[in-house]
This record gives structure tokens, sequence and C-alpha cells, in this order.
């Protein structure tokens, strides 16, 4: 199914692919059975769950009055939700609400701060905020957050991360400019830091 559809990417469905095994086993004539259903103690329910369409859960049909009930989940489940919205940070207060409902429904040990910092560490890789320090302000209001540290050194890391990007897109835009004034790859490289390959990629493309 996977090679039919490269091959024909255009494709919207799936052929229909039939199976044939060739034998030449030890025993003789084969002696297994040829459904895969045998294989399940409860083969009459594996057979209505494979053959029936799955199970949805559309976060964008859940109110967001009703994931935070969810308690621990909640936080999880609520930045799923919410992740592509234009500006992530107007969601802060909501997100403070649901922090602190899931500290009540579980000790703040390490699995929890893990948790949490996954949570975090998501919203600030994926999510769009516009204004980062006062979305980092808001969330260190929660007193657990701002003692152990966790959105500091996780937008430490997204400042830094920025940065490195935007040297690399300057390092970029020099080398265009020295390929530009005919200047080698190598010493471009030397120049830049750029990797040869780097450069070569940018010569074909604005050549």
């Amino acid at each position: 199914m996977e090679h039919h559809l490269q091959q024909y990417p255009q494709e919207k469905q799936l052929p229909i692919v039939f199976s044939i095994l060739y034998y030449h086993g030890k025993k003789r004539p084969y002696p297994y059975s040829l459904d895969v259903f045998d294989l399940f103690a409860d083969r009459v329910l594996a057979k209505e769950t494979f053959t029936k369409p799955a199970h949805l859960v559309d976060l964008a049909k859940i109110l967001d009055k009703q994931i935070k009930q969810y308690k621990l989940i909640g936080l999880l489940t609520y930045t799923q939700k919410h992740i592509w919205d234009q500006d992530f940070a107007l969601l802060v207060n909501d997100l403070k609400e649901i922090i602190i409902k899931a500290s009540k429904n579980m000790k703040i040990n390490e699995d929890f701060l893990l948790y949490l910092r996954s949570n975090l560490h998501y919203i600030i890789e994926i999510a769009n905020i516009e204004n980062e320090h006062k979305f980092i302000q808001k969330l260190e209001e929660i007193p657990f957050i701002k003692g152990y540290q966790i959105v500091g050194n996780l937008a430490r890391k997204w400042r830094d991360e920025g940065k490195a990007e935007g040297m690399t897109e300057n390092s970029k835009k020099i080398a265009i400019n020295l390929l530009n004034e005919g200047l080698s790859i190598q010493k471009i490289a030397k120049v830049t830091g750029l990797a040869m390959s780097e450069i070569e990629t940018l010569q074909k493309i604005n050549h």
C-alpha cells in the first residue's frame, strides 16, 4: 500500500491488497491458521474492533470548562487543544488555573515536576507566544513554578535557541553576499562558520 501511494501520490484511497503466503516449511502440509483473528483470545471482539472505524476524540469539540475538570490530564489536554492558537499567551490565566488544580491532585514531587516541565517545554517549542516575557512572568506567579525555576530555565533555552537561529540566518545572508562577490566556498565557510555543503546549497538556490 505504501509503495502504491509513493508511486501515485495523487491517490486519495488505499488499494486493496490480495495476500498470498508462499510456504516451504518442514511441517507439511501447512499446519497453522490463516486467519489473523485466531491470534486473539476473543476473536469476535477483535473482529468487531478491527473492522469498525477508529474512535475519535476531537479536542476542538470539548469545551474548556469541561477540560478544566480533568484534573491532572487537563493540563496536557488543554495544551494540545490550543497549541495552534494565534497567541497562546492570551490563555496564560487559564493555564495557571489548570496547573494549580493539577498540583492539588498530585503531590509536587519529581513526577509532577517532570510532567509540568514537559508540558511547558511543548508550549515553548511549538506555540506562538507574542509576549514571551509577560507569559513567563504570569506563570511564575505560581510559587512552586518560580521556586523550582521551571519556566526560567526553559525560557533561557528558548532565548538561546532563538539567538542561535538568528546567528545562522545572518551567516547565511553574509554567505550569499560573499558568493555574489565571487569568493570561494572554502573561504566563505571559514568566515561564516557554515558547513561547505550549506554554502553549496545556498549557491544553487541563489544562482
